[in-house]
């Protein structure tokens, strides 16, 4: 089980993504919608304990959202 965050985009279209997120084994989905310059990126609402008692959202997401939400808009921008 590797702590590194790691996103996979697996379809960008012109105004949607869709792709997954994987740390410490556990995986996490994520869709992104194009706002203004950028993305939106949203994960699917679901609760599988991770260590400690967290859920899968907080183990994938290292509790940073912004952190997470800009990783994976790197990887999105990157596959343009």
């Amino acid at each position: 089980m590797s702590d590194e965050l790691r996103i996979v985009v697996e379809a960008v279209q012109t105004d949607r993504a869709e792709g997954s997120a994987t740390r410490f084994g556990f995986d996490l989905a994520w869709t992104a919608s194009r706002d203004g310059g950028g993305w939106l990126i949203e994960v699917p609402r679901g609760h599988s304990l991770g260590p400690d008692g967290r859920g899968a959202f907080e183990v994938v997401t290292g509790d940073d959202w912004r952190g997470f939400a800009a990783a994976v808009e790197r990887e999105i921008r990157r596959g343009e």
